[in-house]
């Protein structure tokens, strides 16, 4: 028992990594699904260069077996480098459970191995264990970590606001009295938030306007309610010319964005009429909304 639990499950660890990464090389994979494909966009390196480090691990952990199998005194480093592998993998195997929509399948397998061979090595000492595993999970479930997902999928208005920001009410009052459709976002998300700060705004409200590939952004919500006012006259200018055929036709300004699939409006350079991203609370709102 002893040798199969401290060689020969090892070495089958072994063949299992060298194997995903022989078939990843020839473009192909033991795990087909999604979240394998998802996993590999959380890493910020090559993932093949993810399973050279872990055939590296299971060689390791390999020799320590079979030096703890020949030699006694070696059981401590293996146990030590079998831990370190586990806390290592619970890391990984948490952040895609609270990153990713989808679990990578492969990576399970790995997790899986890892604890059958401290299940079989580690008998006496696996209670030990369990606190360690925990640890990193709980801090990964006290973070607040970006879902690897789309937020912004219909073709609507989106608002990412706070119900603590005056600027956002004034905002939504506007759109209920003109009964204009949109979608609440909210600003304390992660996602939304990331998505702020990446555009370069430091205020909300935001405004995304999605319609097809064409994305419009706007800012602040004197820009917000100046939109829709001028996209309001322009619809009522079009239909004056469209009652009389005589009528010169003008150029309007179109709410599409014409040579780009992302128009911003609202600049960033200057104070935004909005709550800042990073104070969302009422006080710091009111004071803004005062001066």
């Amino acid at each position: 028992m002893k040798k199969f639990s401290f060689i020969y499950l090892p070495l089958f660890f072994l063949i299992y990594l060298i194997t995903e990464t022989v078939l990843k090389l020839n473009h192909s994979s033991l795990c087909h699904s999604k979240g394998c494909e998802l996993a590999g966009g959380l890493l910020n390196i090559p993932a093949i260069e993810l399973n050279y480090l872990g055939i590296a691990g299971a060689m390791i952990l390999f020799l320590l077996g079979y030096l703890t199998y020949i030699r006694a005194f070696s059981k401590r480093y293996f146990f030590i480098f079998l831990t370190t592998m586990i806390l290592f993998e619970t890391i990984m195997i948490g952040y895609q459970y609270f990153a990713s929509p989808l679990l990578c399948k492969f990576c399970l397998g790995v997790y899986g191995s890892l604890l059958t061979i401290a299940l079989f090595t580690m008998k006496e000492r696996i209670f030990y264990l369990l606190p360690a595993v925990l640890a990193p999970l709980t801090a990964l479930y006290l973070l607040a970590i970006p879902k690897s997902d789309i937020f912004i999928k219909e073709n609507t208005n989106y608002l990412i606001q706070s119900k603590s920001c005056p600027h956002c009410k004034k905002v939504k009052e506007f759109l209920k009295e003109k009964k204009i459709d949109y979608k609440k976002l909210d600003a304390k998300s992660i996602e939304a938030r990331n998505f702020v700060k990446y555009m370069g705004y430091k205020t909300i409200p935001v405004l995304v306007i999605k319609n097809g590939e064409n994305i419009k952004i706007i800012n602040g919500d004197t820009n917000i309610i100046k939109y829709f006012e001028q996209k309001s006259n322009d619809n009522s200018n079009e239909n004056l010319d469209n009652t009389n055929e005589n009528s010169i036709k003008t150029s309007q300004p179109s709410d599409d964005a014409s040579s780009s699939s992302v128009d911003l409006l609202g600049s960033t350079t200057q104070k935004d009429d909005g709550c800042g991203i990073e104070l969302l609370e009422e006080k710091s709102c009111q004071k803004d909304e005062k001066k």
